[in-house]
């Protein structure tokens, strides 16, 4: 991946990452940052809705360092 390309990406996961913790800590409306992310040129470059949808779902919903009730 060229410098510039890799630049691009890291804004777009940049831009994911920003919009995950504004749904975290402000409440923000899932779907409606979705939304805006597919609009943004250099995010719909790299990801999918689909793909989009399941980097919310795992970082929104998933608790890595609580332990779970199958643990014994």
């Amino acid at each position: 991946m060229g410098k510039t390309k890799s630049m691009t990406y890291d804004d777009a996961e940049k831009a994911i990452d920003h919009a995950i913790e504004q749904c975290k800590t402000e409440g923000f409306d899932e779907a409606k940052a979705i939304d805006i992310l597919l609009h943004n040129e250099t995010v719909a470059m790299y990801f999918t809705e689909d793909e989009l949808l399941s980097i919310f779902d795992f970082e929104l919903r998933s608790n890595l360092f609580e332990p779970s009730d199958t643990e014994h």
